[in-house]
């Protein structure tokens, strides 16, 4: 029989042969090997497995929130009462975010030793803030001891699992002027030249410096004229608001005294004698929290006599009064060659000096009386004023000076002069300012 080459494989072979090729591909690619000793296995990974083997997903590195407090603003909304010695502020805080997303953190903010804690919440839930972003916090209040002028308030913010954590907070310094060292005066002037010198502290303990300098800037409209007595004659200082630019000038000399030896003040040279001009105070410092208190600062200055002369330049001057040095003064000791000629002139006038004497006499002194008249008269004061019959023990109703006196008394302008006014006494360039002042 002819083999016939058309014929089909049968469906039986095929199927072995392709069960065979199967096996043969599988046994190329490996096997799996199990050995059996002493009940443990050894497993050999065959190639077919690896090939098929899931690599292992890294995990991408989280980025760490950065919280920053980058500004502090301080807004003050009470002052300090009777009831309440305290000043309240309003505190703004800038927080900016300079790492990862922060959601839902817990934030705690806090305004130092003293102050209370609160939670900052934007969200249900705590602080959420995208990295990159800021956020204010405002309305957060703080409160500052009355009986200090300065110190420093540290804020702080306080997020839970923050690692970096250096920027924190923000210290802020507080400055305020109503000096806190009160009621600051020369009580006594001692042979030897020491003052003594009253005031009160609101705190305990502290440490006692004095500060003090032969010069400072300051606006005369600013200070308060007071006297002292010694051996029954006046001598003026002035009461100069202290402040915060003051206190920062590099001119002051610090001295360091206990409290009792604080309440004695001495000078080199002689702060009354002509050429006289010396200023200090006195700070306190509580040693545990760093806060302070200042007094205002007294300045003694030259105690000199004006002459009739010195007065007439000085009076225009501290007036800023434009010269009308034209015409006959009507005084024969006053020559057109003499410096003080266009001031006196000035005067005369305006009607302020009388020259019916024709005797001007330009280097006598001038008296606190006639200093007082022409003062008042120039800034036309009230004469009328109504009141107590007694003004100053040394000036009688009788007397010319007196409806001038009362009325100085009377308009609280001499709270400060004590029971005698001194009429005949030489006026000081100090006594003049001060007249200016309270009627300017």
């Amino acid at each position: 029989m002819k083999e016939n080459k058309n014929q089909k494989m049968p469906v039986k072979n095929v199927k072995k042969i392709f069960l065979g090729a199967l096996l043969t591909v599988v046994m190329s690619f490996g096997f799996v090997h199990f050995t059996h000793n002493d009940n443990s296995y050894d497993v050999r990974s065959s190639a077919l497995i690896s090939v098929i083997d899931i690599p292992k997903m890294e995990q991408p590195e989280i980025e760490q929130p950065d919280l920053v407090l980058e500004k502090v603003t301080l807004n003050q909304i009470q002052e300090p009462s009777a009831d309440f010695r305290y000043h309240k502020y309003n505190a703004a805080l800038v927080l900016k975010n300079y790492g990862g997303d922060i959601f839902d953190a817990r934030l705690v903010l806090s305004g130092g030793k003293n102050q209370k804690q609160v939670f900052v919440r934007n969200t249900d839930w705590g602080f959420s803030l995208d990295k990159g972003e800021s956020y204010i916090v405002d309305n957060y209040e703080v409160i500052f001891d009355a009986d200090y002028n300065g110190g420093s308030m540290t804020f702080e913010v306080e997020m839970a699992g923050e690692v970096d954590t250096s920027n924190n907070s923000k210290t802020v310094e507080i400055f305020e002027g109503q000096s806190a060292v009160r009621d600051i005066a020369v009580t006594e002037l001692f042979e030897n030249g020491v003052f003594s010198i009253d005031y009160s502290v609101g705190f305990g303990e502290g440490v006692y410096e004095v500060y003090a300098s032969n010069k400072l800037k300051f606006r005369d409209e600013d200070y308060q004229y007071r006297e002292m007595f010694v051996n029954g004659l006046p001598y003026s200082y002035n009461v100069i608001p202290n402040s915060e630019k003051i206190l920062e000038m590099d001119q002051w000399k610090v001295k360091e005294l206990n409290e009792y030896d604080a309440h004695f003040i001495y000078f080199d040279q002689d702060p009354l004698s002509e050429k006289g001009n010396y200023y200090f105070f006195v700070k306190v410092t509580n040693a545990n929290s760093g806060a302070f208190a200042v007094s205002d600062i007294l300045h003694f200055s030259s105690q000199e006599e004006l002459t009739r002369a010195d007065f007439a330049r000085a009076f225009v001057e501290l007036n800023e009064i434009e010269m009308q040095n034209i015409g006959d003064s009507g005084f024969s000791d006053v020559r057109e060659n003499h410096w003080y000629k266009p001031y006196v002139q000035t005067m005369v006038n305006m009607g302020l000096i009388n020259n019916e004497n024709h005797n001007f006499a330009p280097f006598d002194a001038m008296t606190r009386q006639h200093a007082i008249k022409i003062v008042m008269d120039y800034y036309d004061a009230d004469l009328a004023v109504r009141g107590d019959e007694f003004v100053f023990a040394d000036v009688k109703i009788s007397d010319w000076l007196y409806p001038y006196v009362k009325s100085l008394k009377l308009s609280g302008r001499a709270d400060n002069m004590g029971d005698a006014i001194f009429p005949k006494l030489g006026s000081t360039k100090n006594f003049l300012k001060y007249l200016i002042n309270a009627y300017r």
